[in-house]
């Protein structure tokens, strides 16, 4: 059956690329790569719904915080531009939720130069989970003690 094939083989070729062969970090079946794959997906959503909570409830405004949400995106995207390839910087900012879903196809894989660490994904979402949680529950401390009227 195809779902119990091990993706990780000299005949599977990376996306894009005609001489790299798809190399996983641990060996992964089909079935095993989705599973994990769905796994850091809902995890990268989870970060980003923390992220617009705290940001909602730290901004009053509902346009405002929108654009503070957007604005912190986009900075996050812009800046991994900004420096070289193989940076330690860099690297680090791929342990952020937009940098991990802007590298959705090279997760569980050795991925290209920016990747510097086995199983970034893993320890990306666990990274941005801590911080935007802690985030999140300073925003509720803060909520609770705000004048609503």
């Amino acid at each position: 059956m195809v779902w119990d094939d091990h993706v990780s083989s000299l005949y599977n070729r990376a996306i894009d690329e005609i001489v790299k062969p798809y190399i996983t970090w641990h060996s992964f079946s089909v079935s095993g790569l989705l599973w994990a794959g769905i796994g850091v997906s809902a995890g990268v959503v989870l970060c980003f719904t923390l992220l617009g909570y705290a940001v909602g409830t730290f901004v009053r405004s509902g346009y405002g915080a929108m654009m503070t949400a957007v604005s912190i995106m986009g900075v996050l995207y812009i800046a991994e531009g900004l420096f070289p390839y193989g940076s330690s910087f860099r690297s680090a900012l791929n342990l952020t939720p937009v940098g991990l879903w802007l590298n959705v196809g090279d997760w569980f894989t050795d991925g290209y130069a920016d990747i510097l660490w086995a199983n970034f994904e893993v320890s990306g979402v666990a990274v941005s989970l801590a911080i935007l949680t802690a985030l999140s529950a300073l925003a509720t401390k803060m909520f609770m003690r705000r004048n609503l009227v």
